[in-house]
């Protein structure tokens, strides 16, 4: 059970992981203002946000070192300070792109840390019993919450200006540093020094993190499937809606929300009933499927689809929710590092492959698009990597009958 005087540190950990959030969805929302008024192509914007993960990947890696070295009080500070700081300077950016880039990349430099400082939070106010139920939790009310306010958030984009609300966010970082040194700091009860192992026992359990083969494939093979459909989700999709069926960014917003609402719905359930590997692996299977079945489905609806749009990004978002919760589940199966370090590792990978797949589909795109109408390139990258999805259920069958036969499971891992 929980203790009563740790529930204001989880739930900041729930505030800071709804911060996290809104700065990913915000990267989704200004794609179709960075079209108008940096006049910026499809492929560049997909090099664009690519360059955002590569820097929140390898920050996943250097931010573990530093939580272990540095203990959560220093690194969550720094990073709230220097996230609300490069939050306002997109007041002044203007018109240059390469400005742009810069503040964004020290945003992503920032922000990377905080769902790792978020996840030690709960380790630290929870038990062992409940930290994986919080975990899942962390990530799920952070969906809910932003699927039930992506289309007032784009409403707020549209009204005043993607870097009025950028503006907006860092007085929320802001609030969150107060709210940490006034009813947090004490709470946690821990020093400045008390956390501050040496630099060289981080790197060892760094790499033995790395060295354990189910951290590895966990973070590539569900980060790899959770990145594709995200990226088709929150890059591609809109632009296709509006091609296909001529929604604006508000209507859009409205299968965006879909996809959030399936994939915590689906989140929920896993935790609930997967409790192996292997289970993680089965259901990593079905979920490929699904989302081979969803993309077919939004590739080929007639022009009025109606409600069968819904079901289809509805089942998109659940089958990314399914690689997210296995995800998850994953980060929990060792005990031979600490969970923070762990989980830092597992978001590096995963963040470091995601850029890869936007980058290859944005080219895909691309390339399709000179021998094709826009609209035929985007239907024709849904149906090649329905087929990706496929394949991955096929590996992920193989590998599941692997685990059988070694007979693993969390608990002897």
């Amino acid at each position: 059970m929980l203790k009563s005087t740790n529930f204001t540190s989880i739930l900041f950990a729930f505030i800071l992981s709804a911060i996290t959030y809104a700065l990913h969805l915000s990267n989704g929302s200004i794609y179709e203002f960075l079209l108008v008024d940096f006049s910026v192509k499809p492929n560049q914007v997909a090099v664009f946000f690519a360059s955002l993960y590569i820097i929140y990947g390898v920050m996943q890696f250097i931010g573990a070192i530093g939580l272990a070295c540095l203990g959560i009080n220093r690194v969550l500070i720094i990073s709230l300070v220097g996230l609300a700081a490069s939050l306002q300077m997109t007041s002044v950016i203007g018109h240059s792109l390469w400005l742009l880039i810069v503040v964004r990349l020290a945003m992503g430099l920032f922000m990377s840390c905080l769902f790792i400082c978020a996840a030690d939070i709960l380790r630290k106010s929870s038990s062992e019993a409940m930290f994986p139920i919080l975990l899942v939790a962390l990530d799920v009310i952070g969906i809910l919450s932003i699927a039930m306010g992506e289309t007032k958030i784009v409403y707020l984009v549209q009204y005043y200006g993607w870097k009025n609300f950028y503006v907006f966010l860092s007085w929320a970082v802001i609030a969150s540093v107060l709210i940490y040194y006034v009813a947090v700091r004490r709470e946690l009860q821990c020093n400045w020094s008390s956390e501050a192992p040496c630099l060289r026992s981080s790197k060892i359990k760094l790499i033995k993190s790395l060295s354990n083969p189910i951290v590895v494939v966990n973070g590539l093979v569900a980060g790899m499937l959770f990145s594709i459909a995200t990226a088709i989700i929150g890059l591609f999709l809109k632009p296709f809606l509006n091609m296909k069926y001529g929604f604006d960014i508000a209507q859009s917003s409205i299968y965006v929300q879909m996809m959030l609402y399936g994939m915590a719905m689906s989140m929920v359930i896993i935790s609930l009933v997967a409790r192996s590997f292997q289970a993680a692996c089965s259901i990593i299977v079905g979920g490929c499927l699904l989302a081979a079945i969803s993309l077919v489905l939004i590739a080929c609806l007639p022009d009025v689809a109606g409600n069968l749009l819904s079901y289809s990004t509805f089942l998109l978002g659940f089958s990314g929710g399914c690689f997210v919760a296995c995800f998850l589940l994953g980060d929990l199966s060792s005990i031979a590092v600490s969970k923070s370090l762990f989980i830092a590792v597992t978001n590096g990978i995963c963040y470091l492959v995601t850029p890869v797949l936007q980058v290859v589909l944005g080219m895909l795109i691309t390339w399709l698009g000179r021998y094709v109408d826009p609209m035929t390139a985007y239907q024709i990258s849904f149906l090649i990597y329905s087929v990706v999805f496929v394949l991955a259920a096929v590996a992920m069958f193989l590998k599941t009958g692997l685990v059988r036969d070694a007979d693993l499971d969390y608990e002897s891992l």
